[in-house]
């Protein structure tokens, strides 16, 4: 490499995946950031919601745990990857 070229910026994405709220962030330069959604949350609700077969996700979808408590789904990260009739799917 010579001196005129320099080498690619390195980035890292973080997720962090929570029962109640998730976010993504991003290192560059060492500095670290959330990313905001485009509301500008940097939390986002780990909800989801179905609603004549569209999806609905974070603050969408929690505006549904009322009107459509049936169709929503919360706390779901600890079933990620494991079967849905599985006897220790709760734990």
């Amino acid at each position: 490499m010579s001196a005129e070229e320099s080498a690619p910026a390195r980035v890292a994405i973080g997720i962090s995946f929570g029962n109640s709220y998730s976010s993504i962030a991003e290192v560059r330069d060492g500095k670290a950031e959330v990313i905001a959604n485009e509301d500008g949350d940097r939390q986002i609700p780990s909800i989801l919601s179905y609603v004549e077969g569209e999806e609905f996700h974070g603050n969408q979808a929690k505006s549904q745990l009322v009107r459509n408590a049936k169709n929503t789904v919360t706390s779901f990260r600890d079933f990620l990857g494991k079967e849905h009739d599985s006897p220790n799917s709760a734990s």
